[in-house]
Order: structure tokens, then sequence, then C-alpha cells
């Protein structure tokens, strides 16, 4: 890091942590590719009929089940909604068989990139439940974004990063409020905020995170250039 021309950091704690190293750290968030995940309000596409088969309404999230994600949080909020359904798409590598357990958790494994927007239309709001960590201060899900760019509600627990998307995202601690914002979530979302948020993601795409990374690189090669 020290000896590096530019430094690139995906999170503001991270930014935060690295400028004592090297003077040349830069904050560019993650994109998204909004076109993709765009299509999940598309009428067009069809609902995989894994999900489709899901009672309404459905609490969705999808990447690695790692231990960075709060189990107890996801199976606390499934016992106090039982008419709610609570699906997860991705690899399991964390003990996954309290969830497994209950009737309205739905594991569907792995499922391709491509078939992500399909699979938003089967949820209604997009959760983000990780454990409050060292390591989740300083991260910057993905997935935020791609939650976004498909027109979904989202609620997060504490994250620095999700926080600093507050406007777009409801951030809650514990069963019972991370409960009662999923509830709030439903009950006013509509299509007009859907397209909010999509529209909100036009500037968070990869090709202007590109544009900037390029900026920053291009001004550091004119100062060793003057130097």
């Amino acid at each position: 890091l020290a000896g590096a021309d530019v430094v690139l950091a995906t999170s503001l704690a991270i930014y935060q942590a690295r400028r004592r190293l090297n003077s040349e750290v830069v904050h560019v968030p993650h994109g998204v590719d909004v076109e993709h995940f765009s299509e999940a309000a598309s009428a067009g596409l069809r609902m995989p009929d894994d999900a489709a088969a899901i009672p309404r309404p459905v609490l969705g999230f999808w990447g690695m089940i790692q231990d960075w994600v709060d189990i107890d949080l996801l199976v606390n909020v499934a016992r106090l909604r039982p008419d709610w359904s609570i699906l997860l798409i991705g690899e399991a590598l964390a003990d996954v068989s309290r969830l497994a357990a209950l009737p309205n958790v739905h594991l569907l494994g792995r499922r391709a990139y491509a078939q992500l927007p399909a699979y938003a239309k089967a949820i209604d709001v997009g959760l983000i439940p990780f454990c409050e960590s060292e390591l989740t201060r300083a991260v910057n899900p993905i997935k935020l974004r791609e939650y976004l760019a498909a027109g979904l509600p989202v609620v997060s627990t504490p994250l620095p990063e999700a926080e600093r998307l507050a406007g777009w995202v409801s951030i809650a601690r514990g069963a019972e409020e991370f409960t009662a914002a999923c509830e709030r979530e439903l009950t006013e979302n509509s299509p007009e905020k859907a397209a909010q948020r999509r529209a909100g993601m036009q500037t968070e795409t990869w090709r202007a995170k590109v544009e900037a990374i390029s900026e920053h690189v291009m001004q550091r090669c004119n100062r060793r250039a003057l130097a």
C-alpha cells in the first residue's frame, strides 16, 4: 500500500484506515449493472418456478451464506412472522440447519448471476442481515446496489456503507426492529418508489466507477509528470 501510486478503497472505513499509509487512497464504492438488474421490472421477464411457488410476501437475500450472515436474526424474524417467507439464494458455508428446519424459510442454493433479476421479481424486500463486526463495518455489499437497481426496498443491519444510503435503505438492529422495518417497507412500497430506486442507481453504474477511477489515475500520472 505504501508503495502504490493509487489505492482504491471500496468502503469509507477502509479509506479512512489506509490514509495513514498512503495519501493517494481514493474512495470508490462498488458499482452495479443497472441495465441487468432493472430487468426485474420487465413484464416479459418470467419468475423462476421455484420462486414463484413461494407464498408472498417474500423477504429475499442473495450471496454467500457465510459466518458474517446473522443466522440468529433470520431465524427469529422467520419465527416472529410465520406468515412471511424468507428466500435465501447462495452457497451456504455456515450452519443453516435451524433455518432449513423452518417451514417459511426457503434455501435455494446457488443460482446464476444471469437469473438474479428474475428472482428479484419474486422478492418483496431485499435483506442485508449481516452480523456487526470489524469485518462488516468495513464491508460494502455489492448486493445493496443490486437490490436497489432491481427496484427493491432494502432492510439492513447497521453497516456503515448501508447507513450512507439511508435515504434508500432502512437500518434496523435486532429481530423485532428488523421485522418492523420489513413491515414498513412492505406497507409503504409502490411502483413509483421502485422506479425511484432504479433511477437513483443510474449514477452508480460500473461505467461511472471506471470513469472515476480513470480520473484519479490520470490525476496521479499528471502529478508525477510535473514532479
